[in-house]
């Protein structure tokens, strides 16, 4: 994990023992440089994983023991929620978000749920937002959580 600090290369590789040796097993695509977080379900089947560039978070649920994850939940929770409210939802071509995710806790051994802070036009406009995302049924739950900010 790299502690919020990303000055030094690609550090979003997941690695593995296998056979007695150490393997690459999963590694994210930009913006997710740096994996900043893993927090494994209460059962210890599934984790939730934490990854960050300079201007975003994203966090994504894998079932090691199967090979599956789930999508992206920050941009999809700031999709969906922006579809629900008619604002702007284009993204970047980057694929920056500049929105983010704290109090990743699991609910139960399938469901994470997090606090988001989902911007909009530029971060002109941020929603808080509560995030709940169900591994099982691939079921994704966003809610308001406070009213927006609007950034002049």
């Amino acid at each position: 994990m790299f502690n919020n600090y990303s000055d030094y290369g690609s550090q979003n590789v997941l690695w593995r023992i296998k056979d007695n040796v150490l393997e690459p097993y999963f590694s994210f695509s930009t913006p997710s440089m740096y994996i900043t977080k893993m927090i494994p379900s209460p059962n210890k089947k599934l984790v939730a994983i934490v990854t960050s560039s300079n201007k975003s978070e994203f966090v994504q649920i894998m079932d090691v023991e199967k090979g599956m994850t789930s999508p992206e939940l920050v941009e999809s929770a700031r999709v969906q929620y922006g579809a629900q409210k008619q604002l702007d939802t284009w993204i970047r071509t980057d694929h920056e978000n500049y929105s983010y995710a704290n109090n990743i806790v699991w609910k139960d051994n399938d469901t994470v749920e997090f606090e988001g802070s989902l911007a909009y036009q530029d971060t002109e406009i941020i929603e808080n937002v509560t995030v709940a995302y169900q591994f099982s049924k691939k079921a994704i739950e966003v809610k308001e959580l406070s009213e927006s900010k609007v950034v002049d």
